[in-house]
Protein backbone atom coordinates (compact mmCIF):
# COMPACT_ATOMS: atom_id res chain seq x y z
CA UNK A 1 0.00 0.00 0.00
CA UNK A 2 1.46 3.50 -0.83
CA UNK A 3 2.81 5.35 1.90
CA UNK A 4 0.54 8.30 2.50
CA UNK A 5 2.15 11.65 2.14
CA UNK A 6 2.23 13.95 4.99
CA UNK A 7 2.65 16.84 2.99
CA UNK A 8 -0.68 18.76 3.23
CA UNK A 9 -1.12 18.09 6.98
CA UNK A 10 2.53 19.96 7.28
CA UNK A 11 1.34 22.85 5.25
CA UNK A 12 -1.98 23.03 7.18
CA UNK A 13 -0.47 23.21 10.60
CA UNK A 14 2.23 25.90 9.07
CA UNK A 15 1.28 29.43 10.89
CA UNK A 16 -0.12 32.13 8.18
CA UNK A 17 2.96 33.92 6.75
CA UNK A 18 1.92 37.69 6.17
CA UNK A 19 4.38 39.77 3.58
CA UNK A 20 4.01 43.26 6.55
CA UNK A 21 4.90 43.77 10.09
CA UNK A 22 2.07 44.70 11.82
CA UNK A 23 2.45 47.10 15.02
CA UNK A 24 -0.17 47.40 17.69
CA UNK A 25 0.39 50.85 18.29
CA UNK A 26 1.15 53.22 14.62
CA UNK A 27 3.54 55.31 16.42
CA UNK A 28 5.73 52.22 16.83
CA UNK A 29 5.90 52.74 13.20
CA UNK A 30 7.76 56.35 13.34
CA UNK A 31 9.57 55.07 15.97
CA UNK A 32 11.37 52.11 13.85
CA UNK A 33 12.27 54.66 11.30
CA UNK A 34 15.56 55.94 11.95
CA UNK A 35 16.16 59.66 10.70
CA UNK A 36 16.91 59.29 7.07
CA UNK A 37 15.44 62.38 5.90
CA UNK A 38 17.63 62.77 3.30
CA UNK A 39 16.21 60.03 1.23
CA UNK A 40 14.53 61.33 -1.69
CA UNK A 41 10.99 59.72 -2.04
CA UNK A 42 10.16 61.17 -5.47
CA UNK A 43 9.84 59.28 -8.96
CA UNK A 44 13.32 58.36 -10.36
CA UNK A 45 12.68 60.10 -13.46
CA UNK A 46 11.08 62.69 -14.90
CA UNK A 47 10.34 65.95 -14.34
CA UNK A 48 10.01 66.28 -10.85
CA UNK A 49 12.89 64.28 -10.30
CA UNK A 50 14.88 66.94 -12.24
CA UNK A 51 13.22 70.05 -10.78
CA UNK A 52 14.27 69.15 -7.58
CA UNK A 53 17.53 68.48 -8.22
CA UNK A 54 18.16 71.65 -9.68
CA UNK A 55 16.55 73.69 -7.47
CA UNK A 56 18.71 71.64 -4.58
CA UNK A 57 22.00 72.78 -6.69
CA UNK A 58 20.94 76.45 -7.44
CA UNK A 59 20.00 76.95 -3.85
CA UNK A 60 23.41 75.55 -3.13
CA UNK A 61 25.12 78.27 -4.58
CA UNK A 62 22.60 80.97 -3.69
CA UNK A 63 23.57 80.22 0.12
CA UNK A 64 27.49 80.02 -0.80
CA UNK A 65 26.87 83.91 -2.03
CA UNK A 66 26.99 82.92 -5.48
CA UNK A 67 30.93 81.92 -5.12
CA UNK A 68 32.81 81.75 -8.44
CA UNK A 69 29.82 83.38 -10.45
CA UNK A 70 30.10 86.37 -12.93
CA UNK A 71 28.28 89.39 -12.10
CA UNK A 72 27.39 89.83 -15.70
CA UNK A 73 25.63 86.47 -16.26
CA UNK A 74 22.30 86.36 -14.27
CA UNK A 75 20.58 83.31 -16.38
CA UNK A 76 21.10 79.76 -16.96
CA UNK A 77 19.26 76.67 -18.71
CA UNK A 78 19.02 73.11 -17.83
CA UNK A 79 17.41 70.63 -20.13
CA UNK A 80 16.76 67.00 -18.85
CA UNK A 81 18.13 63.98 -21.41
CA UNK A 82 18.74 60.47 -21.02
CA UNK A 83 21.76 61.03 -23.06
CA UNK A 84 23.57 64.40 -22.72
CA UNK A 85 26.70 64.04 -24.16
CA UNK A 86 25.30 63.02 -27.84
CA UNK A 87 22.08 65.26 -27.66
CA UNK A 88 24.60 68.70 -28.98
CA UNK A 89 27.42 66.44 -30.63
CA UNK A 90 27.26 69.15 -33.36
CA UNK A 91 28.72 71.72 -30.48
CA UNK A 92 31.81 69.31 -29.42
CA UNK A 93 34.11 71.96 -30.05
CA UNK A 94 32.43 74.22 -27.47
CA UNK A 95 30.90 71.75 -24.97
CA UNK A 96 31.95 71.80 -21.79
CA UNK A 97 31.95 68.24 -20.11
CA UNK A 98 30.44 68.20 -16.31
CA UNK A 99 30.78 65.91 -13.92
CA UNK A 100 29.11 65.71 -10.45
CA UNK A 101 27.66 69.45 -10.49
CA UNK A 102 25.82 69.35 -7.56
CA UNK A 103 29.63 68.75 -5.44
CA UNK A 104 31.63 71.56 -7.11
CA UNK A 105 31.55 75.53 -7.16
CA UNK A 106 32.08 75.91 -11.13
CA UNK A 107 29.69 78.71 -12.36
CA UNK A 108 26.36 77.88 -13.67
CA UNK A 109 25.09 81.02 -15.56
CA UNK A 110 25.51 82.39 -18.48
CA UNK A 111 25.22 78.21 -19.98
CA UNK A 112 23.11 75.69 -21.17
CA UNK A 113 23.47 72.36 -19.75
CA UNK A 114 22.39 69.23 -20.84
CA UNK A 115 22.10 66.62 -17.98
CA UNK A 116 20.91 63.43 -16.62
CA UNK A 117 17.73 63.52 -14.45
CA UNK A 118 19.52 63.85 -11.32
CA UNK A 119 21.46 66.80 -12.49
CA UNK A 120 24.70 65.29 -12.39
CA UNK A 121 26.68 64.80 -14.78
CA UNK A 122 26.31 65.70 -18.91
CA UNK A 123 27.57 68.64 -21.08
CA UNK A 124 27.07 72.24 -21.60
CA UNK A 125 27.47 75.32 -23.67
CA UNK A 126 27.53 78.68 -23.61
CA UNK A 127 23.66 80.36 -24.01
CA UNK A 128 23.59 80.58 -27.40
CA UNK A 129 21.15 82.94 -28.46
CA UNK A 130 19.10 85.53 -26.48
CA UNK A 131 17.04 83.91 -23.56
CA UNK A 132 13.65 85.10 -24.68
CA UNK A 133 14.40 82.81 -27.75
CA UNK A 134 15.85 79.61 -26.19
CA UNK A 135 12.57 77.51 -26.11
CA UNK A 136 12.63 78.34 -29.89
CA UNK A 137 15.97 77.49 -30.33
CA UNK A 138 16.05 74.19 -28.55
CA UNK A 139 13.28 73.22 -30.49
CA UNK A 140 14.59 74.10 -33.82
CA UNK A 141 17.65 71.86 -32.59
CA UNK A 142 16.18 68.76 -31.79
CA UNK A 143 15.55 69.19 -27.68
CA UNK A 144 11.93 70.51 -27.82
CA UNK A 145 10.33 67.45 -26.36
CA UNK A 146 12.71 67.71 -22.99
CA UNK A 147 12.07 69.21 -19.54
CA UNK A 148 13.48 72.57 -19.21
CA UNK A 149 14.37 74.72 -16.63
CA UNK A 150 15.31 78.17 -16.66
CA UNK A 151 16.69 80.36 -13.72
CA UNK A 152 17.04 84.04 -13.27
CA UNK A 153 19.24 85.32 -10.44
CA UNK A 154 18.32 88.72 -9.99
CA UNK A 155 14.81 87.87 -9.04
CA UNK A 156 15.51 84.03 -7.23
CA UNK A 157 13.21 82.20 -9.44
CA UNK A 158 13.07 79.50 -11.98
CA UNK A 159 10.54 78.01 -14.17
CA UNK A 160 10.07 74.30 -15.09
CA UNK A 161 8.14 73.25 -18.10
CA UNK A 162 7.95 69.71 -19.11
CA UNK A 163 8.60 70.36 -22.65
CA UNK A 164 9.84 73.53 -24.61
CA UNK A 165 6.07 73.97 -26.15
CA UNK A 166 4.76 74.50 -22.64
CA UNK A 167 3.03 77.98 -22.83
CA UNK A 168 2.59 77.80 -18.93
CA UNK A 169 5.28 77.21 -16.78
CA UNK A 170 5.55 76.18 -13.35
CA UNK A 171 7.64 78.27 -11.39
CA UNK A 172 9.49 78.25 -8.03
CA UNK A 173 11.77 80.78 -5.48
CA UNK A 174 15.16 79.88 -5.16
CA UNK A 175 15.98 80.38 -1.58
CA UNK A 176 19.45 82.26 -0.59
CA UNK A 177 18.77 81.00 2.74
CA UNK A 178 18.48 77.42 4.27
CA UNK A 179 14.92 76.19 5.06
CA UNK A 180 13.92 76.22 8.54
CA UNK A 181 11.21 73.75 10.44
CA UNK A 182 9.23 76.63 11.43
CA UNK A 183 5.50 76.62 10.95
CA UNK A 184 5.87 80.05 9.47
CA UNK A 185 8.63 78.42 7.22
CA UNK A 186 5.54 75.96 6.49
CA UNK A 187 2.91 78.84 5.74
CA UNK A 188 5.30 79.92 3.15
CA UNK A 189 5.66 76.90 1.36
CA UNK A 190 2.27 76.07 1.15
CA UNK A 191 1.64 79.48 -0.70
CA UNK A 192 4.66 78.92 -3.17
CA UNK A 193 3.13 75.69 -4.13
CA UNK A 194 0.31 76.88 -4.52
CA UNK A 195 0.93 79.71 -6.88
CA UNK A 196 4.21 77.80 -8.59
CA UNK A 197 1.99 74.84 -9.92
CA UNK A 198 -1.68 75.25 -9.06
CA UNK A 199 -3.36 78.42 -10.29
CA UNK A 200 -3.65 77.76 -13.64
CA UNK A 201 -4.59 74.08 -15.98
CA UNK A 202 -1.11 74.37 -17.76
CA UNK A 203 1.11 74.20 -14.01
CA UNK A 204 -1.25 71.60 -12.69
CA UNK A 205 0.02 68.82 -15.08
CA UNK A 206 -2.30 65.67 -15.14
CA UNK A 207 -5.27 64.26 -13.19
CA UNK A 208 -6.83 67.68 -11.57
CA UNK A 209 -8.49 69.21 -14.15
CA UNK A 210 -10.28 66.76 -16.93
CA UNK A 211 -8.28 66.65 -20.11
CA UNK A 212 -10.39 69.41 -22.73
CA UNK A 213 -12.53 70.48 -20.55
CA UNK A 214 -10.64 72.77 -17.56
CA UNK A 215 -12.20 75.88 -19.13
CA UNK A 216 -15.47 74.50 -18.44
CA UNK A 217 -14.09 73.88 -14.36
CA UNK A 218 -14.58 70.16 -14.95
CA UNK A 219 -12.25 68.20 -12.40
CA UNK A 220 -10.54 65.24 -13.37
CA UNK A 221 -12.06 61.64 -11.55
CA UNK A 222 -9.66 62.15 -8.75
CA UNK A 223 -7.71 65.78 -8.07
CA UNK A 224 -7.47 65.48 -4.21
CA UNK A 225 -4.95 62.66 -5.22
CA UNK A 226 -3.01 64.37 -7.70
CA UNK A 227 -2.76 67.32 -5.82
CA UNK A 228 -1.48 65.35 -2.87
CA UNK A 229 1.51 63.93 -4.67
CA UNK A 230 2.11 67.61 -5.59
CA UNK A 231 2.82 68.61 -2.70
CA UNK A 232 4.47 65.96 -1.37
CA UNK A 233 7.36 66.32 -4.05
CA UNK A 234 7.21 69.60 -3.37
CA UNK A 235 7.22 70.06 0.73
CA UNK A 236 10.14 67.30 0.18
CA UNK A 237 11.90 69.54 -2.33
CA UNK A 238 11.69 72.62 0.19
CA UNK A 239 12.28 71.08 3.81
CA UNK A 240 15.10 68.75 2.01
CA UNK A 241 16.71 67.17 4.72
CA UNK A 242 15.11 67.98 7.42
CA UNK A 243 11.63 66.30 7.12
CA UNK A 244 10.39 62.75 5.65
CA UNK A 245 6.92 63.08 3.85
CA UNK A 246 4.50 60.55 3.32
CA UNK A 247 0.80 60.49 2.18
CA UNK A 248 -2.11 58.18 3.08
CA UNK A 249 -1.06 58.14 6.73
CA UNK A 250 -2.64 55.37 8.42
CA UNK A 251 -3.13 55.95 12.35
CA UNK A 252 -6.10 55.60 14.86
CA UNK A 253 -7.91 57.85 13.97
CA UNK A 254 -7.91 57.34 10.38
CA UNK A 255 -6.06 58.23 7.37
CA UNK A 256 -3.62 61.48 7.29
CA UNK A 257 -3.41 63.31 4.23
CA UNK A 258 -0.32 64.86 3.95
CA UNK A 259 2.48 64.19 7.14
CA UNK A 260 5.75 65.57 8.36
CA UNK A 261 8.07 63.56 10.46
CA UNK A 262 11.30 64.99 11.50
CA UNK A 263 13.89 64.33 14.16
CA UNK A 264 13.06 64.55 17.29
CA UNK A 265 16.88 65.37 18.49
CA UNK A 266 19.28 62.89 19.91
CA UNK A 267 16.38 60.15 20.09
CA UNK A 268 15.96 57.47 17.62
CA UNK A 269 13.06 57.85 15.05
CA UNK A 270 11.30 60.35 13.90
CA UNK A 271 8.31 62.64 15.56
CA UNK A 272 4.90 63.62 13.96
CA UNK A 273 5.86 67.41 13.19
CA UNK A 274 3.21 69.10 10.92
CA UNK A 275 -0.08 67.59 9.67
CA UNK A 276 -1.80 68.72 6.38
CA UNK A 277 -5.51 68.14 4.94
CA UNK A 278 -6.41 68.86 1.57
CA UNK A 279 -10.14 69.38 0.82
CA UNK A 280 -10.55 70.26 -3.05
CA UNK A 281 -14.51 72.72 -3.52
CA UNK A 282 -15.40 71.96 -6.68
CA UNK A 283 -18.90 73.32 -8.44
CA UNK A 284 -18.28 70.16 -10.94
CA UNK A 285 -18.21 66.42 -10.13
CA UNK A 286 -15.85 64.36 -12.52
CA UNK A 287 -19.25 63.20 -14.17
CA UNK A 288 -20.22 67.13 -14.61
CA UNK A 289 -23.13 67.25 -12.65
CA UNK A 290 -23.23 70.26 -10.39
CA UNK A 291 -22.19 69.95 -6.73
CA UNK A 292 -24.56 71.81 -4.26
CA UNK A 293 -23.13 74.53 -2.17
CA UNK A 294 -24.23 72.67 0.99
CA UNK A 295 -22.01 69.70 -0.32
CA UNK A 296 -18.87 71.87 -0.48
CA UNK A 297 -19.47 73.10 2.89
CA UNK A 298 -20.03 69.56 4.38
CA UNK A 299 -17.03 68.68 3.09
CA UNK A 300 -14.84 71.81 4.42
CA UNK A 301 -16.78 70.91 8.18
CA UNK A 302 -15.05 67.91 7.64
CA UNK A 303 -12.18 68.51 6.24
CA UNK A 304 -12.00 70.85 9.83
CA UNK A 305 -12.66 68.15 12.23
CA UNK A 306 -10.10 65.69 10.55
CA UNK A 307 -7.32 68.41 10.96
CA UNK A 308 -8.68 69.07 14.60
CA UNK A 309 -8.72 65.59 15.17
CA UNK A 310 -5.30 63.97 13.70
CA UNK A 311 -3.25 67.46 14.74
CA UNK A 312 -4.04 66.83 18.60
CA UNK A 313 -4.28 62.76 18.48
CA UNK A 314 -0.44 63.42 16.88
CA UNK A 315 0.42 65.98 19.27
CA UNK A 316 2.09 68.32 16.70
CA UNK A 317 2.09 72.36 17.06
CA UNK A 318 -0.30 73.57 14.35
CA UNK A 319 -2.34 71.66 12.17
CA UNK A 320 -3.60 73.03 8.08
CA UNK A 321 -6.31 72.46 6.14
CA UNK A 322 -5.79 73.53 2.51
CA UNK A 323 -8.94 73.63 0.55
CA UNK A 324 -8.14 74.09 -3.28
CA UNK A 325 -11.10 76.19 -4.66
CA UNK A 326 -11.54 74.71 -8.10
CA UNK A 327 -15.08 76.51 -8.29
CA UNK A 328 -15.82 78.42 -11.31
CA UNK A 329 -17.30 81.42 -9.15
CA UNK A 330 -14.98 82.73 -6.23
CA UNK A 331 -17.51 85.10 -4.93
CA UNK A 332 -18.33 83.35 -1.97
CA UNK A 333 -15.76 83.14 0.49
CA UNK A 334 -16.64 79.97 2.01
CA UNK A 335 -14.59 80.49 5.04
CA UNK A 336 -17.01 82.99 6.14
CA UNK A 337 -19.93 80.27 5.60
CA UNK A 338 -21.08 79.98 9.44
CA UNK A 339 -21.20 76.24 9.24
CA UNK A 340 -17.55 76.27 8.87
CA UNK A 341 -16.93 79.42 11.26
CA UNK A 342 -18.64 77.33 13.97
CA UNK A 343 -16.51 74.41 13.36
CA UNK A 344 -12.75 75.83 12.70
CA UNK A 345 -13.99 78.04 16.49
CA UNK A 346 -14.68 74.70 18.33
CA UNK A 347 -11.51 73.49 17.10
CA UNK A 348 -9.34 71.97 20.36
CA UNK A 349 -6.16 72.63 18.75
CA UNK A 350 -4.86 75.33 16.14
CA UNK A 351 -6.03 74.25 12.54
CA UNK A 352 -4.51 76.90 9.35
CA UNK A 353 -7.59 76.71 6.93
CA UNK A 354 -6.61 78.82 3.69
CA UNK A 355 -8.70 78.60 0.54
CA UNK A 356 -6.67 78.56 -2.41
CA UNK A 357 -8.05 79.64 -5.52
CA UNK A 358 -7.79 77.83 -8.87
CA UNK A 359 -9.12 78.47 -12.63
CA UNK A 360 -9.96 77.09 -15.08
CA UNK A 361 -7.30 78.74 -17.94
CA UNK A 362 -4.41 81.16 -17.76
CA UNK A 363 -6.17 84.47 -18.85
CA UNK A 364 -8.23 84.21 -15.54
CA UNK A 365 -5.36 83.16 -13.66
CA UNK A 366 -3.37 86.35 -14.79
CA UNK A 367 -6.71 88.91 -14.57
CA UNK A 368 -6.82 87.38 -10.98
CA UNK A 369 -3.19 88.72 -10.49
CA UNK A 370 -1.39 85.37 -10.28
CA UNK A 371 1.85 84.27 -11.41
CA UNK A 372 2.03 87.67 -12.99
CA UNK A 373 4.81 88.69 -10.77
CA UNK A 374 7.16 85.86 -12.21
CA UNK A 375 6.27 86.01 -15.68
CA UNK A 376 7.11 89.87 -15.65
CA UNK A 377 10.68 88.90 -14.06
Amino acid sequence: MPRKSTVRKHQEKRPEQKPWVEFEDDDLIAATVSASTNSPNIPDMGTDRFATEVKALLESRAQSGWENESADESRVVFVATDYPRVALKEYSEVIEHVLDLPMTRDPVFGKLFLLSFNAYNGVAIALPCDINKILEWLVENGLGDRPVIVAYRDTLRFSVRNTASDDEPKSDVIRDKPAELTIDELKVALSAFHEGNLVSPGMCGRGVWKPGFNAKYFPDASPEKAIQEKLRVALWSWFRGLVSIGTEDSVNKGRIDVRLLAPPGESLGLRYWSIIELKVARSFGSTEKPVPRSVVINEIVKGVGQANEFTSDRAVEEGFLEIYDMRQDKTDNLLTDAKIVKRLNACTVTVNATLRPMYGTADEARNAGFYSTFLEN
